[in-house]
């Protein structure tokens, strides 16, 4: 659902190498839109949105936000800019706001809140 729409893949154990050579940052970029947090088996564990997501993902891995109690299980990062929410919504049509409409078809493990129904119409 997602795939063609995602323009970055990083694995947390190379962010984490690039962390060590202060290089970590490189891998993300400042764009902002929605990022995918997954584990080892391709289990979606949750989905944020982010200003930037050089700190925000960054928090997320070295568990100093919200992700505290499952960082460990995190191993890949995809990223969706904002560039293709336009595309995305033209496929979907029945999609007002990104990111509770994917919380709610995809159900991530973390996430926590859950879209109000007006959003699914």
């Amino acid at each position: 659902m997602i795939d063609k729409y995602l323009f970055k893949e990083v694995l947390v154990s190379d962010y984490k190498n690039a962390c060590k050579m202060y290089k970590g940052s490189e891998l993300l970029t400042s764009k902002w839109g929605l990022y995918f947090l997954y584990d080892y088996n391709d289990v979606l564990l949750y989905i944020g949105w982010a200003r930037g997501f050089k700190s925000r993902v960054g928090s997320h891995i070295t568990g100093s936000i919200n992700t505290r109690h499952f960082k460990d299980e995190i191993y890949k990062v995809k990223l969706m800019s904002q560039d293709s929410f336009d595309s995305f919504r033209n496929e979907y049509k029945d999609c007002l706001d990104i990111e509770y409409y994917l919380i709610d078809k995809l159900n991530p493990k973390y996430n926590k809140q859950r879209p109000l129904k007006k959003f699914n119409k």
